[in-house]
């Protein structure tokens, strides 16, 4: 993941952490600065804002055991659903699917194809999802 303050980006390395040393303070109250993550592909970040406020109210630097203010970030990841139907005999059967999630929302619907080389073949998907319980309904009707 990548991090940005003061116009300076660094990488986490293996262990996922990152330093930023050298960053001026002003007395007891601290000096508040803008942390922003770039959220990687495939993710997003718990809470929504990939922009976080942090205070360092010390002089540090990325060799002491501990510095003067740290961040913790978690994100999460996205998964795709794909949905297939694919009937067995040429315009044997039509089927219809509805996804929905846990709030009985639609996320993907669909029939399989009217075309006749391609009757009773289709799918649905739907992408970016994120954690939650999704129930997909099939129904093949001859």
């Amino acid at each position: 993941m990548k991090f940005t303050v003061n116009k300076v980006t660094k990488e986490t390395g293996s262990n996922g952490v990152v330093c930023f040393d050298g960053l001026p303070w002003s007395g007891e109250k601290g000096t508040s600065y803008t942390v922003k993550e770039t959220v990687p592909d495939g993710f997003v970040v718990a809470g929504g804002s990939s922009e976080f406020a942090v205070t360092v109210d010390k002089s540090a630097s990325c060799k002491d055991a501990t510095g003067p203010a740290t961040l913790e970030v978690s994100n999460i990841p996205k998964t795709d659903l794909s949905v297939s139907i694919n009937s067995q005999v040429d315009g044997g059967t039509k089927s219809e699917v509805i996804c929905k999630n846990s709030k009985d929302e639609t996320i993907a619907s669909g029939k399989t194809s009217e075309k006749s080389e391609d009757w009773g073949d289709g799918s649905v998907g739907a992408k970016g999802l994120l954690p939650d319980t999704y129930t997909c309904t099939v129904v093949v009707d001859p």
